[in-house]
């Protein structure tokens, strides 16, 4: 059975394939297609936000799908909600749809405009889902890069293109922390797998036995590189100054996005992965 969830981050994901093939001159079909498929996420993410049941949980989420993709690495398309994430997918559907109510004073390119809205709904609602270490970022990236040529290409102001170079410079800088974290943090567990329900198992033990935790030197060593990776997503001090230029020179639906949505990816990657991992070096070791 498909998981609401599926719907939710299909649905921009779909319509940005149809709008790739839309005739460019379709402007009202194009922007009728992104409404009606952000419309739909929204939907499907109230429907989740209203039917979360705690007492309906399996291994504790809930709308839980999971189809294996490379099972010798332990990568599998893995979804579900719990009350860490709910919200946030709510928040993200929300925002998205908001921000293709907004677009329609963009007319130039606008068929590459809301094909890239639409890939980056589908990363922050995917993102906000996964529950495999690989998918989680895989999605993360999804959102982040047409940030950067939307600014670039979209944005307003004599600082546009330096706003466009510093945020490239410093998310791109945030990925690469994040991705060695994750990957080191994969490699120290052991557990072979990127499924973090099982990461967290094999961690931490189930009802506190047969735990294997990560070392400590080792938590010591993959910590910082979160912290900074998935800080500079949320302008941690003193990698900030991205933020305001960023978010001054981004057109009004790609300025929604960033501080309303894509901030929360930093504290959101400390939360599920990073700290309960980690969680001497979480605790301050």
């Amino acid at each position: 059975m498909i998981s609401p969830l599926t719907l939710i981050i299909a649905c921009p994901l779909v319509a940005a394939l149809v709008v790739l093939f839309l005739p460019r001159t379709s402007t009202r079909a194009i922007r009728g297609v992104t409404l009606l498929a952000t419309f739909l996420s929204l939907v499907f993410a109230v429907l989740v936000f209203v039917g979360f049941d705690t007492a309906a949980i399996t291994d504790g989420f809930r709308f839980v799908q999971q189809i294996e993709w490379v099972k010798a690495l332990g990568i599998s398309y893995y979804v579900g909600v719990d009350g860490i994430n709910v919200g946030l997918i709510l928040m993200g559907a929300i925002v998205a749809f908001a921000a293709a109510c907004v677009s329609d004073e963009i007319v130039t390119r606008e068929k590459e405009f809301y094909v890239l809205l639409l890939i980056m709904t589908g990363g922050i609602l995917g993102a906000f889902a996964s529950l495999d270490l690989f998918f989680f970022y895989f999605f993360h990236e999804l959102a982040l890069v047409p940030t950067f040529i939307m600014i670039g290409v979209w944005g307003r102001g004599p600082d546009r293109n330096r706003a466009a170079f510093q945020i490239t410079l410093y998310l791109s800088v945030g990925a690469l922390l994040a991705l060695i974290g994750l990957l080191a943090l994969y490699v120290q567990s052991g557990a072979k797998t990127f499924d973090m329900v099982k990461l967290s198992q094999h961690v931490l033990g189930v009802n506190g036995k047969g735990a294997h935790p990560v070392p400590f030197d080792a938590q010591n060593l993959i910590f910082p590189f979160l912290l900074f990776g998935f800080g500079i997503l949320v302008s941690l001090w003193p990698f900030h100054t991205w933020a305001p230029l960023g978010s001054g020179s981004a057109p009004p639906p790609t300025a929604l996005l960033p501080p309303g949505v894509l901030r929360n990816f930093g504290p959101y990657g400390l939360l599920r992965p990073a700290v309960p991992l980690l969680p001497e070096a979480g605790a301050g070791g």
